[in-house]
């Protein structure tokens, strides 16, 4: 059992933080005790660094095994076709007939092209006025005959209409979306927090004068500071949000440790 077992993306990044902050700030306290011995500084530095990269690789696995089993359980009830009634069923096989015989007379008509793009535009007016499910048959029969894109478009936004009304499918959908919004949060503030805490760890490296674990620790915080501003970026522009720089990362970007 790991210690982000049974949690939810939120509380796997909650925890993780509070682990990789608590770590950082050791760090920096132990920065400012000059009374206590290089070597324990220097213990202290390793073991709370370690802390902070064991911290966000579990993390990373824990939700993404989140993720994974949160997209199934929604793509499985999305998915669910519950047995219609025999009303049902005997419309389903009837508009099945019904798109065939359009479609075959279509192609006896010499002209199929031309008959796609109509009743593409019957399909698109059909669904203009709130007729789902004759837009749906109708641009099935066009998409059959190659016809125009926006056929295609019908059948997606009808089957999403369709999704839509079904509670159990809705909320499937809308959990769906969460899971990207969280993992998206997760990528942005784990790696602002791991670069904030590498930040104090440069700082204790610094004071116990060991330059050489201080170079390769600002260039560890560049990379955690830049992944976590890709991905605010990448946030920002799939929800149409103004960007706003994470807190925690190195300011102005990756220059500020160049040197």
């Amino acid at each position: 059992m790991g210690k982000f077992t049974g949690l939810d993306g939120r509380a796997i990044l909650k925890q993780a933080q509070t682990e990789i902050y608590r770590a950082g700030t050791e760090m920096s306290l132990t920065a400012e005790y000059d009374h206590l011995p290089s070597e324990h500084r220097a213990r202290v530095r390793a073991e709370r660094t370690n802390t902070v990269r064991v911290a966000r690789a579990e993390s990373r696995q824990a939700i993404e095994d989140w993720a994974t089993a949160e997209r199934a359980n929604a793509q499985k009830h999305l998915n669910a076709n519950p047995v219609g009634t025999a009303a049902e069923e005997s419309r389903r096989v009837a508009e099945e007939l019904r798109i065939g015989r359009m479609v075959e007379t279509a192609r006896a008509s010499g002209n199929p092209k031309s008959a796609a793009d109509d009743i593409a535009e019957r399909a698109s007016k059909a669904y203009g006025v709130g007729n789902g499910d004759e837009a749906h048959v109708l641009a099935r029969a066009s998409v059959e005959l190659n016809g125009p894109s926006y056929a295609t478009e019908i059948i997606a936004n009808v089957e999403l209409d369709r999704t839509l009304a079904d509670p159990e499918k809705a909320k499937a959908l809308k959990d769906l979306g969460d899971v990207e919004v969280v993992l998206a949060a997760f990528h942005r503030d784990i790696n602002a927090s791991v670069a904030q805490a590498l930040q104090d760890s440069v700082k204790l490296a610094e004071a116990i004068g060991d330059k050489s674990a201080a170079m390769d620790l600002k260039r560890e915080t560049v990379e955690a500071s830049m992944s976590a501003k890709i991905a605010a970026w990448e946030g920002a522009q799939k929800t149409g949000t103004k960007y706003q720089e994470p807190v925690g990362v190195l300011p102005g970007g990756p220059t500020d440790y160049s040197h």
